[in-house]
């Protein structure tokens, strides 16, 4: 891996620095918000705010500081009384209820969200994960034929369903009742279910579009609570489940790269207030196994990094039946249980991923992939839960969209000889440089079983005998899309700020942009004119990473660049001038602390190259 990394870096396309140039109005008028919000903050704070679009002192008092008032009722939510009532219906007549959800940890989730609930409302309910390799995602006629054949009369769907038109339609011939609750992007004909519960449903008006389907089912929940418990305080027991319940949303909402905006501000940080105190030993198990303090809090970088890895690993190596099996038991044992095979799961996971990421680093060199305008590759034997990640790390490697496939047989796919995947190459895609992935696919649909996705990711299934052709397809439409200009990476800055101004307390003060995500970057800045102190060292147990001290005037800092070690002679041939884009943080040992830079980039010049461009076209865009 250490080989292919290296040849990757060799030929690395260098970033185009681009420093967002502030709204001088909307800065102004972020000073002038009343003493207790915006005021209080350093002048670099205000900037990243009036970067990301604020600019009244209520969209500041809510992205700073949210509360539970900022998340909108549930009864908004269009279709959310008509499940309700359906639900209740099934718990007096005692008719099962299958919640039907997603293997990803947004759909894991929900599901769990769900099943907390219901088992409050003491419904007759079971739930349903499908198999990533063997069933695929989404709701199939299939699926509600298996369902009613169990004996379930009500399907409760999370995460999926929204586009589910023929397995509506099949539930209605056999008079089941089809309840759908979902927030991906609906097709052009909604599907004929009973209730259809969407934050962003045709025709309606609910204030927030963009809830992951954990948020979804959550409002479900709190909605079910509120009218059990008839108004809108609930007793105890509810409250503990809603608590647990937006704990689990907030999860959701991070791991599914939802836009840190409006309501899921107040989501992820409500429910992740106080997450020690919580009576859900499934999600302090997973805490303890990550080797995360409880009592440490848990921010929204622990999930992306730390949790949401492991809670995906299930759906990516077996079956993620399992996460809901944890954030629903009451039991701290198969807590802990369940938390160490997920651990274990994704170690297994990190080994795959790696196998599959070097054989395909070997087939760029060897096919000279990095040449052209789009990536598409595939590998017999590689495991389909793994291609998405490594898609991800090429389009990093190389800043052009990628394509790949796994080719059956599958490792530990389970039931291989399934008529779900017998035979067919599963794909998965990821963007860059604006590429429409969409549309690339749509135009080679001739070739494809199924496909479907947006503009930063994709899945694809296909016999894989139509390979070949599909990467002359999307090379075409590479060339078409950028023409002779190859796709370039760029970094977005978000202020020149200088070294001897950083501090613990301003360090601190950054820290109050939290939750950081989609739409709320954590912030980047530039620092120019520095000099190299000393010698560099190449650290870590790997020999990967680089570790610096910078002076700037007066003032020296301590900086690590990781996983640039291979970047050394680079560094240097500065003659000790450099100019880096950077993230400060608060490095703690042995009882000291001091402020550290986090090196994202760097040019050995003390005038680096860069473009300033307007705050307000990256934020509308990102």
């Amino acid at each position: 891996m250490v080989k292919e990394a290296r040849l990757a870096d060799s030929t690395r396309v260098p970033k185009k620095w681009r420093v967002l140039q502030v709204d001088a109005r909307r800065l102004e008028a972020l000073r002038g918000i009343g003493r207790g919000t915006a005021t209080d903050l350093p002048e670099v704070v205000l900037t990243m705010l009036a970067n990301r679009g604020l600019k009244e002192a209520t969209e500041v008092r809510r992205f700073i500081d949210p509360k539970p008032s900022d998340m909108h009722s549930p009864a908004l939510l269009p279709g959310v009384e008509q499940v309700i009532d359906r639900l209740l219906l099934a718990r007096d007549r005692q008719e099962e209820i299958v919640l039907h959800g997603d293997y990803d940890t947004d759909g894991c989730t929900g599901t769990s969200i769900l099943l907390l609930a219901l088992r409050q409302l003491e419904a007759k309910v079971r739930f349903h994960i499908p198999h990533r390799t063997r069933d695929g995602y989404g709701l199939k006629p299939s699926d509600i034929v298996d369902h009613a054949a169990a004996g379930s009369k009500v399907i409760l769907t999370i995460d999926c369903g929204i586009t589910a038109v023929s397995a509506a339609q099949k539930a209605k011939e056999l008079g089941v009742s089809l309840l759908i609750t979902d927030h991906h992007q609906p097709g052009p004909e909604l599907p004929p279910a009973e209730a259809l519960v969407h934050p962003g449903l045709p025709g309606t008006t609910y204030p927030f579009a963009q809830l992951c389907g954990a948020g979804v089912a959550f409002k479900v929940a709190w909605a079910l609570a509120m009218r059990i418990c008839g108004g809108e305080k609930v007793d105890d027991t509810w409250r503990s489940i809603l608590l647990q319940g937006l704990a689990l949303a907030a999860l959701g909402t991070v791991a599914d790269h939802m836009p840190l905006l409006d309501e899921n501000r107040a989501i992820i940080c409500c429910g992740l207030k106080n997450v020690h105190k919580l009576s859900n030993p499934g999600l302090l198990a997973l805490m303890e196994v990550a080797q995360m303090d409880p009592l440490g809090g848990l921010k929204s970088e622990d999930i992306a990094f730390k949790l949401a890895p492991r809670l995906n690993a299930a759906g990516r190596m077996d079956c993620a039946r399992m996460v809901v099996e944890l954030f629903t038991t009451k039991q701290n044992g198969p807590a802990r249980s369940i938390a160490q095979m997920l651990d274990k799961y994704n170690k297994s996971r990190q080994l795959v991923e790696r196998e599959v990421l070097d054989a395909a680093n070997q087939l760029v060199q060897e096919e000279g992939l990095a040449t052209r305008p789009v990536m598409v590759l595939w590998g017999k034997g590689w495991h389909p839960g793994v291609v998405g990640i490594v898609a991800s790390r090429l389009v990093d490697a190389w800043h052009r969209p990628v394509f790949i496939a796994a080719v059956p047989p599958f490792p530990d796919s389970g039931k291989a000889d399934s008529e779900e995947t017998e035979g067919w190459a599963l794909g998965s895609a990821r963007g860059a440089g604006g590429f429409p992935l969409p549309e690339a696919l749509a135009q080679a649909k001739d070739l494809l079983v199924s496909h479907g996705g947006h503009k930063a990711a994709a899945g694809f299934k296909l016999l894989p005998e139509n390979l070949p052709a599909l990467r002359d397809r999307l090379e075409k439409a590479g060339t078409d899309f950028f023409g002779d200009n190859s796709p370039r990476p760029d970094i977005r800055l978000d202020a020149e700020i200088a070294i001897q101004g950083l501090s613990e307390g301003l360090v601190r003060d950054l820290g109050r942009l939290e939750p950081y995500g989609n739409t709320n970057r954590k912030p980047l800045f530039l620092a120019s004119g520095l000099k190299i102190e000393g010698e560099p060292r190449i650290v870590g147990k790997d020999a990967r990473h680089l570790q610096v001290v910078l002076r700037q005037g007066p003032t020296k800092v301590r900086a690590i660049a990781f996983r640039m070690a291979d970047r050394l002679e680079e560094l240097q041939s500065g003659g000790g001038a450099l100019s880096i884009a950077f993230r400060p943080n608060i490095n703690e040992f042995g009882g000291r602390s001091e402020v550290q830079v986090q090196i994202e980039d760097f040019q050995p010049r003390s005038n680096p190259d860069v473009e300033f461009v307007p705050a307000e076209k990256y934020w509308k865009d990102e």
